[in-house]
C-alpha cells in the first residue's frame, strides 16, 4: 500500500484514495488527542470506511494513534464525522 511521493501527512489507502491529516493536537486533558483527517477519493468509484478497512459503514474502527514520545497508544473514541462530496468539474 505504500504510495510514491506522498507527503508525510498523507497516506495512500488504495489507488486514487488518500487519507490526509488535517489537524492533530494534544488537548489539555490528560491522554486525550484530537485528530481530524479527510479521505480524498479521486476516483469515479464510490467507497466507504468499511471498503477501506478502517471502519464499519459510517463509524471508525481499528484506528490507533501511537505517540512514541509519550509512550501512549490512543484508540478512537466518539468521533465526529462530517462527510462531504466534492463537486466534479
Amino acid at each position: 500500500m505504500a504510495a510514491k511521493n506522498v507527503p508525510a501527512h498523507q497516506m495512500s489507502l488504495r489507488d486514487g484514495v488518500t487519507l490526509e491529516i488535517a489537524h492533530l493536537k494534544r488537548l489539555d486533558r490528560e491522554s486525550v488527542v484530537e485528530l481530524k483527517f479527510r479521505i480524498v477519493n479521486n476516483t469515479d468509484r464510490a467507497t466507504s470506511l468499511k471498503d477501506l478497512g478502517i471502519g464499519f459503514a459510517h463509524q471508525l474502527g481499528q484506528i490507533a494513534l501511537i505517540d512514541f514520545g509519550a509512550r501512549k497508544k490512543y484508540g478512537s473514541g466518539m468521533p465526529a464525522i462530517a462527510c462531504a462530496r466534492p463537486s466534479r468539474p
